[in-house]
Order: C-alpha cells, then sequence, then structure tokens
C-alpha cells in the first residue's frame, strides 16, 4: 500500500525561501497600506479587534486579494460620494445618537434609583432614632410612675404613723 502525495494539493507544503520573503513583504505593505487608510478614517468608521476576527482567514480560501481591494473601493466610494454622507452613515450616526440617549435615559434611572434608596435609608435612619427616642420617655416615665408610687407608699406610712401618735398621744391625756 504505497501512498501517492501529490506535492501540489498539500496544503503543509512550505513554499520554496524566495517566495516565503515576497510572502512577507507583500503582508508588510498590505498592513501598512490598511494603517495609512485607517489613520484618516473617523472613529466611527474604524473597526474593534472584535469586529477584525472574521477578517482572519486562511491564506488559500479561494478569494483573491484583488477582489477584496475591489470590494474595498467599492464601499469606500458608496460611502463617501462627493463629501455627502450616506444613507449608511446616516443610519449608523442615528445609531449612535439612539445609543447615547439611551445610554443617558438608563443613567438618569439609575441615579433616580440611587436618590430614592438614599431617601429611603435616611428616611430609615430617622424613624429608629425617634422610636428610640419614644422608648426612652417610655423609660423614663416608667421610672418616674414607680418612684411616684415609692413616694406615695412613704407618705401613705408617714400619714399612719402620724395618725397613730396622734391617737396614742390623744389617748395618753384623756
Amino acid at each position: 500500500m504505497a501512498v501517492v502525495v501529490d506535492d501540489e494539493t498539500n496544503p503543509f507544503r512550505l513554499p520554496p525561501d524566495d517566495q516565503i520573503f515576497v510572502i512577507r513583504e507583500k503582508e508588510r505593505q498590505r498592513r501598512a497600506e490598511e494603517r495609512e487608510r485607517v489613520k484618516h478614517q473617523k472613529v466611527w468608521q474604524k473597526t474593534t479587534a472584535s469586529s477584525r476576527v472574521h477578517k482572519n482567514r486562511r491564506i488559500d480560501d479561494g478569494i483573491d486579494e484583488a477582489q477584496i481591494a475591489a470590494e474595498a473601493a467599492s464601499k469606500t466610494k458608496t460611502q463617501r460620494r462627493d463629501g455627502a454622507v450616506t444613507r449608511e452613515t446616516r443610519r449608523e450616526k442615528e445609531n449612535v445618537s439612539e445609543f447615547v440617549k439611551k445610554k443617558r435615559e438608563m443613567f438618569l434611572v439609575q441615579m433616580h434609583l440611587d436618590v430614592q434608596k438614599a431617601e429611603i435609608l435616611k428616611l430609615d435612619e430617622r424613624a429608629k432614632k425617634k422610636d428610640e427616642a419614644l422608648k426612652r420617655s417610655q423609660q423614663m416615665l416608667e421610672e418616674d410612675v414607680t418612684r411616684f408610687d415609692a413616694f406615695l407608699q412613704t407618705t401613705d406610712k408617714n400619714a399612719h404613723k402620724a395618725l397613730k401618735n396622734a391617737e396614742e398621744k390623744t389617748k395618753i391625756k384623756t
């Protein structure tokens, strides 16, 4: 069982040394052009790393570099026609403004909730303080009642003693 491997169909075949340097140089040039193009774009036109993930693809996926460049050129032409804002750009701006509007509204709602929570906490604290003051005053009243009762009892005893002494003195005189 001899397996014949065709070099042209083998995807793991390394290109010759001179081709490697040519490929690397083309890649460097393409990156430099991309950086220059991105330098002149507006912030909302630039892409993030996560949006560039789908652009990473295999070298031989059937799409020609010239075809990709032509598509990119046609997109830039449709995006900027004589300096006028196209429908897509306007929609992006509307989306950004809607996003900012929603974020602002969310912030205001969150701020309102935070203010309400703070107010509730402040009212709870006031209620606790009033409850404590009420308990203290109630305890003071109870202490006053017990002291008054003790005073009445001592006064009653003293009055009873005085009455007994007066009766004894009247008996002794008679």
